[in-house]
């Protein structure tokens, strides 16, 4: 886990998600349209809005998050399942689709 903490050090689109802690100004958030109504990847869709809509900056501060899905599914398992619903979401497949594959509750 010590070298996946490392990793997410880097801004790339396989290293920032939402359990990092996104801060950003109300104007940009407004401008880039929120965040999207969906089950699944709208952490993954915000980071894309923001990045086309200027500069993301990610700061040195840690933010302590919970390994546990990764230690049920097995490290380098749960790597493998990220990085082909990561492909397939930037590939056009619906998060809602993306969702159920995941096995993600619908929200309330």
């Amino acid at each position: 886990m010590r070298f996946y903490s490392w990793a997410t050090r880097f801004e790339t689109a396989f290293t920032t998600f939402g359990d990092q802690a996104f801060f950003f100004r109300r104007p940009v958030f407004e401008a880039i349209g929120g965040v999207p109504e969906w089950p699944f990847m709208e952490d993954v869709e915000l980071r894309l809005r923001l990045r086309r809509a200027g500069r993301f900056v990610k700061l040195p501060q840690a933010v302590t998050t919970s390994a546990r899905r990764f230690q049920m599914r097995g490290r380098l398992r749960g790597q493998l399942r990220n990085a082909v619903i990561l492909t397939a979401f930037r590939l056009g497949v619906s998060p809602f689709r993306l969702a159920r594959y995941y096995g993600v509750q619908k929200r309330q």
